[in-house]
């Protein structure tokens, strides 16, 4: 295993760290809280440094196996946990619990000191707001509580995860510019390089770390034909789903870096890796088996300069307008946005044919009609209106002929 030094902190952290949430949710597949136990013991026994959970994460479930598998262990780990979700709150509908956010001084410093105690600790080494928006930059209050919390030792640092909303940008850059905080955590991977890419060159500048979520893009990187578990893995929805969603671009990925050799699992890991405000990278792992694999991973050789810039290429040039095409379905219930803005929608250019007559209503307007267009014209520049429309901009335009007739006549 490799340590990096998060930013410009005192914390030293493995680059391959150890996210709780698949591990604590069901979201990656139900993990019993034994096998949690021993993932988290085998994980430090191997080298890796670094754990990530949250409060919410099972309404604190998430902070206490932490405390279980490795309280004799507090001095030698780096631990981050998160708050901002409202779990606390009785609420009428038990699906909602814990999906309300606040941001109040009060709220935070409550959340913050049930932390310290379902992790059995005095202090946390980071402590990350959970998907805050863009205005809660703004909250001095909020801020100034932080730092009382740093002065307390109550926390070493802190800093912000960011969620996959088109405002997280933002988001990011108030928190580094504005906030100067001492990490950022966010998705960033070779499928979703936007907008971590853009965040980690402003990190840089202000020496803030950058820790990157699920690079493997919930195993859509996994290598299903080399690796058992990855394919048994597909079984889950969430994988599945992300499998499925992403498959023509990991095509396009694989053809554009076949020259490079190793394995996507490898290349997706390092491709996060290969920037130096880049502390660690905490991809989804769920089975010692996984573990033994990000082990290997972590000994291998970093990716030369060409491959990064390859990928860089690949990217602009083939995966970043198929997923603004997928977020503009996706978003068609309330209008066409064309920012990629983490769609789970399935939906993918090459499985439309021009001439549709089968659009959502919502595309009708003119202005999201000529969006659009622009977006397929940027896939294939050899469509036009004509053919992208088909019949029923034809029968539109007879329509509003035959209507512009009629008032002439009256």
């Amino acid at each position: 295993m490799k340590y990096r030094q998060l930013g410009n902190t005192e914390l030293t952290v493995s680059e391959i760290g150890l996210p709780v949430r698949p591990l604590s949710t069901n979201d990656y597949g139900h993990v019993t809280e034994q096998d949690t136990l021993n993932l988290l013991t085998r994980a430090f026994d191997m080298g890796f440094t670094y754990f990530d959970t949250a409060d919410s994460y099972t309404e604190g479930y998430g902070e206490l196996v932490v405390a279980r598998a490795l309280g004799r262990k507090r001095h030698d780990i780096v631990i981050s946990t998160k708050a901002g979700y409202d779990f606390y709150r009785p609420v009428v509908d038990p699906s909602e619990r814990g999906k309300d956010q606040r941001w109040t001084p009060g709220f935070i410093q409550f959340a913050c000191e049930q932390s310290l105690r379902r992790l059995d600790t005095d202090y946390i080494d980071l402590f990350l707001l959970h998907h805050p928006d863009p205005d809660v930059m703004d909250d001095d209050e909020l801020f100034g509580l932080l730092d009382e919390l740093v002065i307390s030792g109550k926390t070493r640092y802190y800093g912000v995860m960011l969620d996959n909303k088109a405002e997280s940008e933002e988001a990011g850059e108030g928190a580094i510019e504005h906030r100067q905080v001492s990490a950022v955590e966010m998705t960033f991977g070779l499928l979703e390089q936007q907008p971590g890419r853009n965040l980690i060159r402003k990190a840089q500048e202000a020496a803030t770390a950058i820790i990157a979520y699920n690079p493997s893009t919930s195993g859509a990187l996994e290598d299903v034909q080399a690796n058992e578990e990855a394919a048994a893995n597909l079984n889950h929805r969430m994988r599945q789903e992300a499998f499925e969603r992403h498959r023509r671009e990991r095509e396009a990925l694989v053809g554009g870096l076949r020259e490079f050799g190793g394995d996507v699992g490898t290349w997706a890991i390092k491709f996060a890796l290969a920037s130096p405000s880049v502390a660690s990278t905490l991809p989804v792992v769920t089975s010692y088996a996984g573990l033994l694999d990000l082990a290997k991973i972590a000994d291998r050789d970093d990716l030369p300069r060409e491959f990064v810039e390859q990928a860089f290429e690949v990217y602009d040039s083939e995966i970043a307008n198929r997923q603004v095409w997928r977020d503009s379905l996706a978003g068609s219930s309330s209008g066409l946005s064309t920012t990629a803005a983490g769609s789970s929608s399935p939906a993918d250019p090459s499985s439309t044919t021009a001439g549709s007559s089968s659009l959502p209503v919502p595309f009708c307007r003119c202005g999201d009609l000529r969006r659009l267009f622009l977006v397929m014209r940027s896939i294939s520049p050899s469509i036009n209106l004509k053919s992208f429309w088909g019949s029923k901009w034809r029968r539109s335009k007879n329509a509003r002929g035959q209507s512009l007739g009629s008032q002439r006549r009256t």
